[in-house]
């Protein structure tokens, strides 16, 4: 199945946020992107309906195994090659988390 960028962005972002939060919630993710929360309700249903992600009772979103696969894939390019001009929405996410995983590593 062909995936869409924006797509990726969220399943990137999704996993990006469950490094550092103990859940992800959609006003999570719209905060971290910067779009309205109607505009993730849309895609979190489209990502749903197509087995990437599941939407627990509590709200929280965790990633299914194609989605978590998507994902980190979409996040190993990026912490090899750095973010593209697409992704920079996820630069300082990504910076946060090598920061934090060097100074666990002190």
């Amino acid at each position: 199945m062909i995936i869409k960028e924006s797509a990726e962005n969220y399943l990137e972002t999704i996993l990006v946020l469950s490094k550092k939060l103990p859940v992800v919630r959609s006003v999570d993710i719209a905060t971290e992107l910067g779009f309205k929360k109607s505009s993730v309700s849309v895609a979190m249903k489209n990502l749903r309906e197509n087995g990437y992600i599941d939407v627990m009772g509590d709200g929280s979103i965790v990633l299914l195994d194609e989605g978590k696969a998507i994902a980190e894939k979409l996040f190993a390019e990026v912490t090899l090659t750095g973010p593209s001009k697409s992704r920079n929405s996820h630069k300082f996410s990504i910076e946060c988390l090598f920061e934090s995983a060097e100074e666990e590593g002190k």
